[in-house]
């Protein structure tokens, strides 16, 4: 599960005439296995678009992540998505 609070630079390039913003954050990662529960801190950069006509965000993010809970390690996240927006 993550949790993040997005801020956004929007339209900040265009690529054949499609808007394509940037965006960073700070939020946390938890991971719940059997065994052991993993809580950390992560700090995502990414690239979005937001479609005008429709309710949905294509985006690719990458987010290091300090590891605090279970034990203290360095991870990376990798992401590649959609959002849809209620």
């Amino acid at each position: 599960l993550n949790l993040d609070h997005l801020w956004a630079k929007r339209n900040l390039i265009k690529i054949d005439n499609v808007p394509i913003s940037f965006y960073y954050a700070i939020g946390m990662r938890w991971i719940h296995n059997y065994d052991y529960d993993s809580i950390g801190l992560r700090v995502p950069l990414g690239v979005q678009h937001i479609f005008k006509e429709v309710p949905i965000q294509i985006f690719m993010e990458i987010a290091p992540v300090m590891v605090l809970v279970e034990n203290t390690a360095f991870d990376i996240d990798i992401a590649l998505g959609a959002r849809y927006f209620f």
